[in-house]
């Protein structure tokens, strides 16, 4: 995914220097001038097929959801390698998994993550969604531990400061 977004924006960089080159020298300056301004980030690459973007979050949800329970059931276990070390040393530890398992599925998790982060660029409505209904149905429920693992989806996606707001005000 990440080879087809930069894929995707060299196809972009290609189309406005041809641009600049077919304009007349006064507008060709300006237009490079403008180019010459980092972006703010990265421009969203072209969104994939609403189903198909639907379906990888359902299958991408499992990762986040180990990942969360790892996280829920082991108070020693914390974000990061500080964290880790803490856990594997530490003699009282009550974890479910050993150090491998725990690194493997951290490594998982950073790979889903970027793949999250893809569709969140490309299809931020069906990310939105998922989010906005989960966090719908945890403002309704009742249950004393309610599964907030999808709430990792924030931890994994392209916010900018509108879809923040989306997000925040939804």
């Amino acid at each position: 995914m990440t080879a087809h977004w930069k894929y995707y924006r060299g196809v972009q960089v290609e189309a406005s220097s041809k641009i600049v080159s077919e304009n007349s020298p006064t507008e060709a300056s300006k237009l490079e001038l403008s180019q010459l301004k980092l972006p703010k980030s990265w421009d969203d690459p072209p969104p994939l097929d609403d189903k198909l973007a639907k379906f990888i979050l359902k299958v991408l949800s499992r990762f986040l959801y180990q990942m969360a329970s790892q996280e829920d059931n082991n108070p020693h276990i914390q974000a990061g390698p500080i964290g880790r070390e803490h856990s594997i040393h530490n003699i009282n530890s009550q974890a479910t998994w050993s150090p491998v398992i725990y690194d493997l599925v951290s490594e998982i998790f950073k790979n889903a993550g970027r793949v999250i982060f893809y569709i969140s660029a490309s299809n931020w409505d069906v990310v939105f969604t998922r989010i906005k209904n989960r966090i719908a149905f945890l403002a309704a429920t009742d249950d004393e531990w309610p599964d907030t693992s999808e709430l990792k989806l924030l931890e994994c996606s392209d916010l900018n400061s509108k879809r923040l707001s989306m997000v925040l005000q939804g």
